[in-house]
């Protein structure tokens, strides 16, 4: 009888292990036989990959897959492009307007610290500016136009990363004013060389399309205006001047 149970016991084992998601040696949930997911990442997708929203019509897998760490913070799905409005009802419609489309941009939500704000195809997110959730990136193509993927310092750590935002975000009108250390610039801009901007030094540097990636008086790279096209707006925008090229800080 003993020997029974024993052999009950290793067979319901089997099954249970058989119905659950499995960790990757990549550190993300596959969909277990039945297509089961953890909560955190609810979807099994047509590529055996499980995320945090459902596959679109003829997805194969295109999201990028969760990582299994992440906190399961009850958002299906995080960052959905939109046109004016989203559906649910604590989300917003973060957008830019374009003429020949309307209102288009993402949905997001508020937010207080960054851990409320979910990673997107594997980019960090943060809590922006703005007090809501800014879409991470790691290139244009995981922003909606007419968006950009900037290079700044989003996260409140100070650490730098990308994130999908608008002139109003990227190059608040603080930009260009003196400061002494960055505490005193507001995000995403740092304070170097005693100006507030932003720094785009890494390894693929993500400058708006307004504006050149340049160099610091202490070598450091940074996003500086540019004025190639108007040599009146450093002067009419930051109070300083154009070099020919870009709007330079007074002060260097």
């Amino acid at each position: 009888m003993r020997h029974l149970v024993a052999v009950l016991v290793v067979l319901v084992v089997v099954a249970l292990s058989a119905c659950a998601p499995t960790l990757g040696g990549d550190g993300f949930y596959r969909c277990s036989r039945e297509g089961r997911c953890p909560s955190s990442a609810p979807y099994c997708h047509p590529d055996g990959f499980c995320r945090v929203g459902p596959a679109a019509l003829g997805d194969a897998g295109a999201d990028a897959e969760v990582d299994a760490g992440a906190p399961d913070l009850g958002w299906a799905d995080p960052y959905a492009d939109c046109i004016d409005s989203c559906t649910a009802a604590d989300e917003v419609c973060y957008s830019l307007s374009i003429p020949t489309i309307g209102t288009a941009g993402y949905c997001t939500r508020a937010c207080t610290t960054d851990a409320e704000c979910p990673a997107y195809r594997g980019a960090p997110s943060a809590c922006g500016p703005a007090g809501k959730c800014v879409r991470g990136c790691a290139g244009p193509s995981d922003c909606p136009d007419p968006f950009e993927c900037i290079s700044g310092r989003w996260a409140a750590d100070g650490s730098l990363s990308r994130a999908c935002g608008g002139q109003e975000l990227y190059a608040p009108f603080s930009e260009y004013d003196a400061c002494a250390t960055t505490d005193s610039c507001e995000r995403p801009l740092e304070c170097v060389d005693g100006r507030c901007l932003r720094h785009c030094g890494d390894a693929s540097p993500r400058c708006s399309e307004l504006e050149f990636c340049g160099s610091s008086p202490s070598a450091s790279a940074v996003c500086l205006f540019a004025c190639d096209l108007d040599a009146t707006a450093c002067n009419s925008t930051f109070q300083t001047a154009c070099d020919g090229r870009v709007c330079q800080p007074a002060s260097w």
